[in-house]
This record gives structure tokens, C-alpha cells and sequence, in this order.
């Protein structure tokens, strides 16, 4: 996965990764690729730098905070899809670990979960968390939470509803796909060719 990942990157010449903080170590191996290359046939790639949105550096899992957010979790209260109903999105942030007390405060030592849903407000709601510590400071978890998913489904009601649209139109999404997949091909295919060339493989 790495090599292929790295491939996908240096193939489009790209300049920046955005990337979770578990990323990072593929982003390195990239790199080292494209410097090694560049060294040996001459500057071919472009060196690709991470880009990590500090406050969502990792978002955890809403079941389990010393465990990463993933879609492919077991458990599906674990994470908070693009498409989920607002019914869903209620359930799943009602059922969210909290930690012990009643304090909504964020200190990932000691409020693992709390802080990482004062994260997850924070980041889509676009206020800071000293904010929501000050808003929510004489109030409990069950509010907190009703606001939070209520938030949530606020700020994915767009996506869901241009998801919707385009749905609807499957010959309009064929045809964008394949413009992609040809813009795709094209930068692909003088990549190689250059890439060959200075290997010195003969191109037929």
C-alpha cells in the first residue's frame, strides 16, 4: 500500500499531501523515492510536503477514543458517515463514550473522549474550543451532545443533498469520470514517458 500510494502521489507531480497524522511515515517513503530518483536520473518529481490540519490531526472513534475514527470499524457507532440520516447521526453521537464527571472540558489525558467530541464540535461548528469549554461550562453531557449532532447534521445537509442531485443524474457522473479518468491518463502517460526516458528504457 505505501508503494502504491507513493506512486499515485509522484505520478501527478503533486506538491502537497493532505494526510492524517498516521500518514506520515507513507508521505516519508514518498519522498525518499522521489529524492533518490531525482538524484540518480535527474529532477523528475516534485518533493511532496504533508499537509496536517492540526486540530484534526487524528480524530478518534466515537466508541473508543484510544482508537482511530474508521469507516471500516466494526462497530458502525464508531464513526459518523457522510451519508447518515440525522436519525443515525443522533443515535450514534448520543452514543458516544463520554468520560467520568460531568466536566466539558478539553484535556486529552484525562477526558480522552471528551476532547476528542470538543474536536469534532469545534471543527464543524468553527469555534474554538476555548469557546465551547465556555459555552458548555455549566451544562451537561446530554446537551452537549443534542447540540453537537444537531451541528453535525446541520453541516452535512449540503453534501447530502448535492449527493442527492447527482445521483440522479448517473449519465452526468459517467461523463465527469471520464474527463478525469482522461486528464488522469494524459499527465500519467507524459510522467512515464519522461520517467522512462531517463531511465533509458526505449519507449515502443
Amino acid at each position: 500500500y505505501p508503494v502504491l500510494q507513493a506512486a499515485d502521489i509522484l505520478l501527478y507531480h503533486t506538491n502537497t499531501v493532505p494526510v492524517g497524522e498516521d500518514q506520515l511515515q507513507h508521505i516519508e517513503i514518498t519522498r525518499a523515492i522521489a529524492r533518490k530518483f531525482n538524484s540518480t536520473f535527474g529532477e523528475t518529481f516534485a518533493i511532496p510536503e504533508p499537509f496536517i490540519n492540526k486540530e484534526a490531526k487524528r480524530i478518534m472513534g466515537l466508541d473508543d477514543p484510544a482508537k482511530k475514527m474508521s469507516k471500516s470499524a466494526e462497530n458502525p457507532n464508531n464513526y459518523i458517515a457522510l451519508l447518515d440520516s440525522p436519525e443515525t447521526i443522533r443515535e450514534k453521537i448520543k452514543a458516544a463514550v463520554t468520560d467520568s464527571g460531568s466536566k466539558i472540558k478539553y484535556d486529552e489525558k484525562n477526558k480522552p473522549a471528551v476532547s476528542n467530541l470538543l474536536t469534532i464540535y469545534s471543527l464543524f461548528s468553527g469555534k474554538s474550543i476555548a469557546e465551547l469549554e465556555k459555552e458548555y461550562k455549566s451544562k451537561n453531557y446530554s446537551i452537549f451532545k443534542q447540540d453537537l449532532a444537531k451541528t453535525i447534521i446541520e453541516s452535512l445537509s449540503p453534501i447530502q443533498k448535492k449527493y442527492k442531485e447527482l445521483s440522479a443524474n448517473p449519465d452526468y457522473i459517467k461523463s465527469i469520470l471520464r474527463q478525469g479518468a482522461e486528464k488522469a491518463k494524459t499527465i500519467a502517460s507524459q510522467t512515464m514517458k519522461e520517467v522512462r526516458s531517463k531511465i533509458g528504457f526505449l519507449e515502443i
